[in-house]
């Protein structure tokens, strides 16, 4: 049985924007936390309601466009959107927790050596975006490379900590920060 080519259309078109709304959250806290900018900080903890409408948008049309008992092929695009749904409402979620200590963290003093989390940010927002180019435009290839790069980022966060750990064991008052 074929299903409603258009309602899978705008399935994946949900998604997108949805993709969107959180690359843009995480962006946001990203940038206030380096900023100390209170009010971006307060723009990307918004978007955090859009991006959990959007996840119970996506989540009924795929109910619906399972109800149609779509065939092999779209059955895995659909299954594989949900699951795409779920880890952006989750990238929200952290882009949330960013954005919230970012808050707690301006009313403290600045890090006498501010952290580079701006082209972490940068890459991780990359990936997601190649991630799903590779989704909507059936590129094995290019998800596999995408999940290659996710060592690159690793190592910068771990660098990061191993960074943190020697500002605190230096000072103890950097601890809070």
């Amino acid at each position: 049985m074929a299903i409603d080519q258009q309602t899978l259309a705008q399935f994946k078109e949900k998604l997108l924007i949805m993709a969107s709304h959180a690359e843009g959250m995480v962006t946001r806290a990203v940038r206030a936390h380096i900023d100390r900018d209170e009010a971006l900080a307060g723009q990307a903890l918004e978007t955090d309601e859009t991006i959990d409408q959007f996840e119970i948008q996506i989540d009924r049309i795929a109910l619906g466009l399972l109800a149609q008992q779509p065939g092999e092929f779209d059955l895995r695009q659909i299954t594989c959107g949900m699951k795409i749904t779920r880890d952006l409402e989750r990238v929200g979620d952290e882009a949330t927790t960013i954005a919230r200590r970012a808050i707690r963290l301006m009313a403290l003093p600045p890090l006498s050596t501010p952290l580079d989390i701006a082209e972490m940010t940068f890459l991780a927002n990359a990936m997601l975006k190649d991630a799903l180019d590779a989704y909507g435009n059936r590129e094995e290839a290019a998800s596999i490379e995408v999940c290659n790069r996710d060592d690159e980022v690793d190592a910068m966060y771990t660098s990061l900590f191993r960074e943190l750990l020697t500002y605190m064991l230096e000072d103890p008052r950097n601890i809070t920060a």
